[in-house]
């Protein structure tokens, strides 16, 4: 969850951000880990996870959200990212829309 007010989601796979980043924050994977749990519900659907998924006891469904999301998997690709500066005219373009 954001707790950044100057942050928002620009849909649900990204957030804008009003300043510039050197760098990704650090990775955190205990904290990826929780959001994940936090947001299993959401993302149950997504999974297709099989039809009593639903089923099981919450603590369990939520490992196995987890564990398909490989967050393992994902935290290499997060450390691996690299950013890129925004053109500026892009960005005076989109404050239009």
């Amino acid at each position: 969850s954001l707790n950044a007010p100057h942050i928002r989601p620009q849909n649900d796979l990204c957030l804008r951000v009003p300043f510039a980043l050197a760098a990704l924050p650090p990775w955190d994977e205990q904290l990826v880990e929780r959001e994940a749990r936090h947001l299993s519900k959401r993302l149950t659907p997504l999974l297709e996870l099989g039809r009593f998924h639903g089923y099981l006891p919450q603590e369990l469904a939520q490992a196995t959200v987890v564990q398909k999301l490989d967050i393992g998997r994902f935290g290499e690709l997060y450390r691996n990212g690299r950013l890129f500066p925004v053109n500026p005219q892009h960005s005076d373009l989109r404050s239009l829309l």
